[in-house]
């Protein structure tokens, strides 16, 4: 193989290559091979040592075992002399013993019956006072549910006189529109009577008295005030029943009066559960016989003062709940006193009508028995010129009423969207938001009180497993007739065991704690050991790439992916999988490339490849230069 470098030509031979690589990769192996050994034959020194170590503490403790050996023949000796004089003992002591031991069992059976009545009785009155607290909790909850009942029911009515106060300003100010119509309409009508007369009397018209006005308008501006007069009367049966709807209101008033009476029934109903819970407190004792300490004021001092601020709340709501209804019904009053005075502005058009009829009916007839004169053409024209401007007036007013109609319509249904929306007038309206959330506190006080509970019962369960235990044992002393020291001291340190008991098993919560303490420092001691090992594999992989000019990356488990600093070919990598323990290299088009002498040693060595492979990107890289 021939190569040239900067005019001169070098000859390098394949075979020399080849075993300069294989020494440089025997060198590398036999480096790690000595690196190797060294770290064992220090770790071996180490486990030397502490095997040595180890050695001599066993040597200590098996010396120490035979010094407690020796003590324990000596103990041995004296417990045999011991037990023969306390064997003489109790030969002279046995009748008594057993009488005593009769007498002990007798007391232990009459303590262990009153222990069980006790605790059945605790049991019982547990028992009971979880069912009062269940009731109490129920009717709670019902008290809730219809409280809220009643205040949405409330705001209903809130929205639904505020809905009524703008209707009946809006119903007051058509009704001075009708007012104001009306009397336009008698003074048209009047008119309008008086041109069919003239015009059906043209030929025998004569002069007519100076009391009646010349001017008159035609039959069509008749018709429409007519229909004027029947949207009035549309009117008038929409007030009517407005006043229909007054009274369904009223009639929800009374509905709504029925629930706030029910509600202070359901409000002695719990004042007496609650002095009935109280009696029941005072009635049990104070302290318990059996077990020194346990207060029997300690099962629901929390759940009583709980159920006392629930009452004074409620009494609190339902002193603003009458407040309200007080409200409501001065309210209701007001507008009764309105539609009243609306019915009696209704009675009095309707007599103002039927005057005006009555007056028309009149000047009819006596136009009917007046004889007109004829008019002159000029003053028809004029007539009819006032006709014209009539008309146009009146078309005016139509296209500003159904204008003004509109608006009123797109107004109403905005303010619809709004109130749908949750928007609210602030000079009527006042928004209170509550700070703390009471749900969240009653549901934190029960959760509390439900973890006291349970470890209460836990060492309640450990005590009567300890009494249970205590009394088996008397009995069986009492069957194998033991002596009457151990008798007395076996009753006597029942208090001292249950304190033991309880030191050997502590609460489980405290437990489950510590062990999820325990979880988390493992937990963080992982993250940290696995920081360390990305930060040490990063580092690996930088020092690698330094010194033997290979980046190295794990596609997945089984393909790795190689790239060389050297190679200034962005798609010059080397794909590898790994097949049977071995790495094999994939066909590429940059693989196909390469020389047949750096292919060649894929089969025979992996690392004399890449030291043939870095020789060739090195004899490129000088030709290029």
């Amino acid at each position: 193989m021939l190569q040239r470098t900067r005019g001169s030509l070098v000859v390098i031979n394949p075979n020399e290559v080849l075993s300069n690589s294989k020494l440089a990769v025997v060198s590398a192996q036999k480096r790690s091979a000595e690196w190797a050994l060294s770290s064992l034959h220090s770790d071996h020194e180490q486990e030397i040592k502490q095997l040595k170590l180890e050695k001599d503490e066993l040597q200590m403790t098996k010396a120490g075992l035979v010094e407690d050996l020796n003590v324990l023949k000596v103990r041995a000796d004296l417990l045999e002399q011991e037990k023969k004089a306390a064997n003489l003992k109790l030969n002279e002591v046995e009748q008594t013993a057993v009488d005593r031991v009769d007498k002990v069992v007798k007391a232990c059976n009459s303590l262990e019956e009153s222990l069980n009545s006790e605790v059945e009785q605790l049991r019982n009155q547990e028992m009971e006072n979880a069912q009062k607290i269940l009731e109490l909790e129920r009717a709670k909850s019902e008290r809730d549910a219809r409280v809220s009942e009643l205040e949405a029911r409330l705001q209903a009515r809130v929205e639904r006189l505020k809905e009524l106060e703008t209707f009946f300003a809006e119903k007051k100010a058509e009704l001075d529109d009708v007012v104001n119509m009306k009397r336009t309409i008698s003074e048209l009508k009047d008119e309008n009577i008086k041109l069919t007369d003239r015009l059906q009397l043209q030929e025998n018209r004569t002069i007519l008295p100076a009391k009646f006005d010349m001017s008159g308008k035609g039959a069509a501006h008749v018709v429409k005030l007519e229909m004027e007069l029947d949207r009035l009367r549309v009117a008038y049966k929409t007030l009517s029943k407005e006043r229909a709807g007054w009274l369904i209101t009223k009639e929800e008033n009374n509905d709504l009066r029925n629930e706030v009476e029910r509600l202070k029934q359901w409000r002695q109903r719990a004042l007496i559960a609650e002095n009935a819970l109280s009696e029941n407190k005072n009635e049990l004792p104070t302290t318990s016989p059996l077990i020194p300490g346990l207060h029997m004021s300690d099962f629901s001092p929390a759940r009583t003062a709980q159920l006392q601020r629930e009452n004074e709340l409620l009494l609190a709501e339902q002193g603003e709940l009458s407040g309200r209804v007080n409200e409501l019904q001065t309210t209701v009053e007001e507008l009764t006193s309105q539609v009243q005075c609306l019915t009696e502005q209704n009675n009095k058009l309707t007599k103002q009508l039927s005057s005006s009829n009555a007056v028309c009916d009149y000047q009819k007839a006596d136009l009917s028995s007046t004889i007109i004169r004829r008019t002159p053409v000029t003053e028809l024209e004029s007539e009819r010129q006032v006709l014209v401007d009539l008309r146009h007036r009146i078309t005016e007013l139509e296209e500003h009423l159904r204008s003004s109609e509109e608006e009123r319509q797109i107004l109403s249904e905005r303010l619809e969207s709004l109130n749908m929306k949750g928007e609210f007038d602030p000079k009527t309206t006042k928004v209170l938001t509550l700070k703390g959330n009471p749900a969240a506190q009653v549901g934190e006080n029960l959760f509390n009180e439900v973890t006291y509970l349970r470890r209460e019962n836990a060492t309640l369960r450990q005590r009567i497993k300890v009494l249970e235990d205590c009394v088996v044992r008397l009995r069986e002393k009492k069957s194998e007739s033991d002596s009457l020291i151990g008798d007395e001291s076996t009753v006597g340190s029942v208090t001292m065991v249950v304190n033991d008991r309880l030191k050997d098993n502590p609460d489980p919560l405290t437990e489950l704690a510590s062990v999820r303490e325990q979880l988390r420092v493992e937990r963080l001691r992982g993250d940290r050991m696995m920081e360390m090992f990305d930060k040490a594999s990063s580092k690996f992989r930088h020092t690698c790439r330094e010194l033997f000019g290979y980046r190295i990356s794990m596609e997945s488990a089984e393909d790795v992916k190689v790239l060389s600093m050297l190679d200034q070919d962005p798609a010059g990598c080397l794909l590898f999988k790994r097949t049977d323990g071995k790495y094999v290299l994939k066909e590429t088009d940059y693989v196909r490339a390469l020389p047949d002498n750096v292919r060649s040693l894929l089969d025979q060595s992996l690392p004399g490849f890449f030291a043939t492979l870095t020789l060739h990107q090195l004899n490129q890289m000088t030709m290029l230069a």
